[in-house]
């Protein structure tokens, strides 16, 4: 009691508390989520920085606004964040180009060894994007190596995955990398479970960016129409 009376404390009258859900804790009208490590900007200049060494990238894709077509390629369960590809004619003859060029030098890539794997490295990963489908190779960022599996990001879908290192091949040609990054960072406005399933199309409205980390956008879903 004598601390009490030396700081001159008191207690609030019994009226405030019926005023608010609780005199200690704030009361948050909209979730908050945490926004997956992928998606910071932190992280995606050094893939950048790694794999295309070109970080022009980031700025051009904040800029985007108004109705577009999204391919879903990613999604992070019970978050709103996701990773989709524009569909647009460009977008579409990159990616095919890119494609077309891996398909034609894969086969006579020599596996890498674990002594060549380590962090930052560019290479090709082979690993399942979608439940169900064949293995196929795509370009990736090593994030991490734990005994024989490598941690990767694979920045055309923006998937991490963990597969075994021989699972890698080299790809070190500039030539690969021109392509910028196919798939890009959402977040949905309409909340988590409006994202539709990675494969699946979905048309919308680009409305603003989030707060922090302007390069990912605000995604709204248009209403089905019957």
């Amino acid at each position: 009691m004598a601390i009490f009376h030396y700081l001159d404390l008191s207690f609030p009258p019994t009226a405030y508390f019926g005023k608010c859900l609780s005199p200690l804790v704030p009361c948050f009208k909209e979730a908050i989520y945490t926004m997956p490590m992928e998606m910071r900007g932190g992280f995606l200049c050094c893939v950048l920085r790694d794999c295309t060494k070109d970080l022009t990238w980031l700025p051009a894709i904040m800029n985007m606004s108004g109705e577009v077509s999204l391919l879903v390629t990613n999604v992070f369960p019970n978050s709103p964040y996701f990773w989709a590809v524009l569909v647009q004619e460009d977008v579409y003859a990159s990616m095919t180009n890119l494609f077309i060029a891996l398909s034609k030098v894969v086969d006579h890539l020599p596996c890498l060894s674990k002594r060549e794997v380590h962090r930052g490295l560019r290479c090709l990963a082979q690993c399942m994007l979608l439940y169900g489908e064949d293995m196929t190779w795509n370009r990736c960022w090593v994030v991490d190596v734990v005994g024989n599996h490598a941690i990767v990001f694979m920045l055309d879908y923006g998937i991490t995955a963990t597969v075994p290192i021989q699972c890698l091949r080299p790809l070190d040609s500039d030539t690969f990398w021109m392509t910028p990054p196919l798939a890009q960072p959402f977040f949905s406005r309409d909340g988590f479970k409006c994202i539709d399933f990675p494969g699946t199309f979905v048309d919308g409205e680009i409305s603003g960016s989030c707060l922090n980390e302007r390069h990912v956008l605000m995604f709204t879903k248009h209403a089905h129409k019957e």
